[in-house]
């Protein structure tokens, strides 16, 4: 009966021993699985991150852009007004000149002519200029406002990834730890059946 009793306990805890081996092994497979998604994980946001780079520089590229056009607009709004001021202060003279001179009014009333088709050719120049000036501005504001939506969905990608590489993280170093503690129950389990199959061989 008493080697009935050892026989049945040797088979359970060959049984025990078999049970431990596939959970450790289902955990190792687990395990490197976890592994994988994370380095695809991390992999994944080296993307995202040369994304966000590649797209912020076109961001500043942008700026500079819309930064370069305003000056540009300054800068000719400034020159059409000082070409202006000059050419009506040459003809302000001229007139001056054309209407001491009594003998001469068709060419005074010439000068006013010409002055009058000047200014508003003058007019019409600026007003084209800053017709198509406000024209690119808006083009390229509008491109930067796209790439601002897409710099702020791709750091919210990066975010999401950064959340999901956290949670692979501590799921590996749980498995890790559950691989651990099993592996030691299987030592111990084992330790234990040596120990039994000695100490039955000594009877």
């Amino acid at each position: 009966a008493q080697l009935d009793e050892e026989a049945n306990q040797k088979m359970r805890m060959e049984g025990e021993r078999e049970n431990l081996r596939d959970v450790c092994g289902q955990m190792k497979d687990r395990y490197e699985d976890e592994v994988r998604l994370r380095m695809e994980a991390e992999d994944a946001l080296l993307k995202v991150r040369e994304e966000t780079d590649t797209a912020l520089l076109a961001n500043s590229d942008m700026d500079g852009s819309i930064n370069s056009l305003v000056d540009e607009i300054v800068f000719l709004k400034k020159a059409f007004g000082e070409e202006n001021a000059d050419l009506e202060a040459q003809i302000q003279s001229a007139s001056i000149s054309v209407e001491v001179e009594v003998a001469k009014p068709d060419l005074s009333l010439a000068l006013k002519d010409v002055r009058s088709q000047y200014e508003k050719l003058a007019n019409k120049n600026m007003q084209t200029a800053e017709d198509w000036y406000r024209s690119k501005f808006a083009s390229v504001a509008e491109l930067a406002s796209k790439n601002n939506d897409a710099v702020r969905t791709i750091r919210e990608e990066t975010s999401e990834y950064r959340r999901l590489l956290q949670s692979r993280s501590l799921e590996i170093e749980a498995l890790r730890n559950l691989i651990d503690s099993l592996n030691k129950q299987l030592e111990n389990m084992e330790d234990k059946q040596s120990k039994e199959v000695v100490k039955y061989q000594e009877k």
